[in-house]
């Protein structure tokens, strides 16, 4: 299937308010289109944590789902740069190094904030009546 820079506007839009809504604004988030049909893979990220920078790479089965498809995968993208630091966490423990506390403290507030950002977006407060 073709795909249109409408499409690729689409995507990107889709990024941009999950960026906001997961609360990675301090994230560089890069888009990039594949168009190597021969993947079956609908969309990857390649996360570099220290660098708080991430590739999300579109393949081109991705524009043959239907549109709540597509979003879900850029949903399920964004969620993987959003746990970033849990990865490195969880890598340097399975190498053996240890994990300074202040560390463990960072990632658990990072993603504490990250999850209420989301989760006040999907429903915001209301003053009871």
């Amino acid at each position: 299937m073709k795909y249109t820079k409408a499409d690729e506007r689409r995507v990107k839009r889709w990024i941009t308010q999950w960026q906001k809504t997961l609360n990675l604004h301090d994230w560089d988030i890069y888009v990039v289109f594949e168009k190597d049909d021969k993947d079956t893979t609908a969309a990857n990220t390649i996360r570099e944590f220290n660098y708080l920078r991430a590739t999300i790479t579109i393949f081109h089965c991705f524009f043959e789902d239907k549109l709540e498809d597509q979003w879900k995968h850029i949903v399920h993208e964004m969620i993987h740069v959003m746990l970033a630091s849990y990865d490195q966490a969880l890598i340097g423990a399975r190498d053996g190094r240890a994990i300074p506390q202040w560390d463990v403290d960072r990632i658990r507030e990072t993603t504490t904030v990250r999850f209420t950002s989301l989760l006040t977006s999907a429903w915001p407060w209301k003053k009871d009546v």
